[in-house]
């Protein structure tokens, strides 16, 4: 006698094409796991599934990314919406749009601040949303600089201008060098927020002692040029009959201890740069985004008789000479800064 079995295969051929199609999905998300993706699949169908029922979701990017910056950066942005990621991951550049490497993970979700303590420099930031091996595309981009105003008695005015104090800026460096303004107006700056020049603002520190820097003095500050002088001048930081930088139209940027007028050196227009103006009591030297410009020897003693106030972004004491363009982390010195401290307050490898 001949006995039959049932091939289950010719008994249900609709079957076997389910179970091979189980297990096709099955590898495909297997394979999905091992590298990063910005979707997510699940198996959504309650009960045994034999629907194969697959959803898929995009994992959305954290949004608002800012980056703010002191003797480090701080990085704050709003989380993911989805609900499922574990965190996010920041990434870095020394060049906008990258190439970025990740420096940090930050979990959970809820968790929307990291700091960043980097080396000298301008720095490039995105983060991502993920959760296992999923990663979202990069948030909007933001960049930032260390700026610091260390606890140095040589440090006479460290002015940030990042938040407007009800009609001042503060003076970080100890000696109450207070910023006043009247309309002044802050804008987007070098790292933060700077102070916007034109005629119908005005920015002034009191005089003080505390400015009156007779031997030695260095001032710094990251300049944007809107547009040249048409005629004349216009000023950048100057305290009548003492020390000064001041803008000449046509012939550039000239550097004054109050002793000496170094040449006037041209400067650009529509970009950032940095500029020192730096004697030491033997050298009076302009540096431009931290290389010598022009320099010259210079002695003497600088005159303080006047009781004019500071100006900023114009000249004193008629403040009629306005800049068109914005000044951010100013610095003013009773010393002689060097090429490498200034390159280092400046935040640039030179």
């Amino acid at each position: 006698m001949t006995t039959t079995t049932d091939n289950p295969a010719r008994a249900n051929p609709s079957r076997l094409i389910s179970v091979l199609v189980a297990a096709l999905v099955t590898i495909v998300v297997l394979i999905s796991l091992t590298s990063i993706s910005t979707s997510r699949s699940a198996f959504t169908a309650v009960g045994d599934n034999s629907a194969n029922v697959i959803s898929a979701d995009v994992l959305d990017p954290p949004s608002g990314l800012s980056a703010t910056s002191d003797t480090t950066i701080t990085l704050d942005w709003t989380a993911t919406t989805d609900t499922y990621a574990d965190g996010h991951r920041i990434f870095r550049s020394t060049s906008p749009g990258g190439p970025y490497v990740q420096i940090a993970e930050v979990t959970p979700r809820t968790v929307e601040t990291y700091v960043d303590a980097p080396p000298i420099g301008t720095y490039y930031y995105v983060a991502r949303a993920f959760t296992t091996s999923w990663e979202s595309v990069d948030s909007n981009e933001d960049a930032a600089r260390p700026f610091s105003c260390p606890a140095d008695p040589d440090l006479r005015a460290c002015i940030r201008f990042d938040e407007d104090l009800g009609g001042t800026y503060a003076d970080d460096s100890g000696y109450s060098n207070t910023v006043t303004h009247s309309n002044g107006l802050l804008v987007t700056g070098i790292s933060g927020l700077a102070a916007d020049g034109e005629p119908t603002r005005r920015y002034e520190m009191a005089d003080s002692a505390s400015l009156d820097l007779t031997d030695a003095m260095t001032i710094e500050a990251w300049v944007r040029l809107d547009s040249q002088p048409a005629s004349g001048r216009a000023g950048i930081l100057d305290n009548d009959g003492q020390y000064s930088v001041i803008l000449y139209a046509t012939t550039g940027l000239r550097c004054s201890n109050g002793v000496d007028n170094l040449p006037h050196v041209p400067v650009p227009t529509g970009v950032w740069f940095h500029m020192a103006c730096a004697w030491d009591g033997a050298d009076l030297t302009l540096y431009i985004d931290g290389a010598p410009a022009a320099t010259m020897p210079s002695t003497g003693t600088i005159a303080t008789v006047n009781t004019d106030p500071v100006s900023l972004l114009n000249t004193s004491p008629v403040f009629d000479e306005p800049m068109d363009g914005a000044v951010d982390n100013l610095r003013v010195w009773h010393s002689g800064r060097t090429q490498a401290q200034i390159c280092a307050d400046a935040g640039l490898s030179c």
